[in-house]
């Protein structure tokens, strides 16, 4: 994106959650109070769940950054799929910890050796260690079941991840549900859809009036998002792609229905289109090229030729000249038509 064109300093719609741009709605007001309700429990094994969109990962970003890291020992673990029994590795990696054991036994060793050396080191006034793990609905019973053990050496656990990581709660033994607070991470009110927006924009240097942006754009982006900031995010990623390219100075309701209505590969398309325009007019400078280059006689013939057929190769040369210079002309007017075709997003152009 071409920051620059409306006077900001970075893309205001990352596809990756920007650091310093989280915005506090409701539903993650409530997470937040969730997670303050039970910090400090070492011990504990807690869980927020949410759909893929909810702003889970920029709910733990934000919390990562604003806890009191002299008070609490903070390490993030980002789950993966088929990441199974590499856990004590992870965990291991992100506490810094190095070491010759071998396996995941050699690895759980140490981390118990780490954390039995947290709680009852007295040079610091840490009470314990968050363990934060994203996208935990990757982890296997066998990983939850190790979070467990680790609980018991004053290793507090959040986990954020979609709803299925409920059903994998309950069913990893010996994990018990009583045990196990939960909290459903919600959506976006439709009101606040129009908010998020705006503060992603003003987060990155937005004046508020360029580009102008009609109110009736945030209903129908909460409509097509439900609610959802990751999709409230890549819909208006996918606008200001599109907006930059073509240097929009407004952002109205029929161009965001028609982003809307072509998902998934819009920035290809225009990419594309710009590419297209860039081949057409480099044809209309060639063709111009060469009819400036154009030779304007016949060349040498040779006079000992019969008088009588003579004249009538001159007369076919001049023809096919005259040929040449017609279709070179249409050609021309074809391509440099395209090319206002494309320009004005397939609309209609007078010949």
């Amino acid at each position: 994106m071409n920051a620059e064109l409306y006077g900001l300093n970075a893309h205001p719609f990352p596809l990756k959650p920007a650091a310093g741009s989280y915005f506090q709605s409701v539903a993650h007001s409530k997470a937040l109070a969730f997670v303050g309700d039970h910090l400090g429990k070492a011990g504990e094994v807690i869980a927020i769940t949410g759909e893929s969109g909810s702003g889970k990962s920029m709910l733990a970003e934000h919390l990562l950054q604003t806890i009191d890291r002299h008070q609490v020992l903070t390490v993030r673990i980002d789950a993966a799929p088929g990441s199974t029994g590499a856990l004590y590795h992870e965990l291991a990696k992100a506490l810094g910890l190095t070491g010759s054991g071998e396996g995941e036994a050699g690895w759980r060793a140490l981390i118990e050796q780490f954390l039995k050396a947290e709680g009852s080191c007295e040079a610091h006034d840490k009470s314990h260690v968050l363990l934060v793990i994203d996208d935990a609905h990757h982890l296997s019973p066998d990983d939850l079941a190790s979070l467990q053990h680790l609980s018991a050496f004053q290793l507090q656990v959040l986990l954020l991840g979609e709803p299925e990581l409920c059903c994998r709660l309950t069913a990893a033994c010996p994990l018990q549900k009583e045990h196990l607070p939960l909290h459903s991470l919600g959506c976006l009110d439709p009101l606040e859809v129009r908010d998020f927006i705006e503060h992603r924009l003003l987060c990155f240097g937005w004046s508020g009036d360029y580009p102008s942006i009609d109110p009736r754009v945030f209903p129908e982006i909460a409509r097509a998002s439900e609610g959802l900031p990751g999709k409230v995010n890549q819909i208006c990623h996918e606008l200001w792609e599109y907006s930059t390219v073509h240097g929009l100075g407004r952002i109205d309701l029929p161009f965001v229905r028609d982003i809307l209505a072509h998902p998934q590969g819009t920035a290809a398309t225009f990419a594309m289109h710009e590419e297209l325009i860039g081949e057409l007019q480099k044809a209309v400078v060639e063709l111009a090229e060469l009819q400036k280059r154009r030779v304007n006689h016949p060349g040498r013939i040779d006079r000992s030729l019969n008088a009588e057929l003579l004249p009538r190769i001159l007369d076919r040369l001049s023809a096919l000249e005259a040929q040449a210079l017609e279709q070179e002309q249409a050609l021309k007017h074809i391509l440099t038509m395209l090319i206002d075709w494309i320009e004005n997003g397939g609309q209609r152009v007078a010949a």
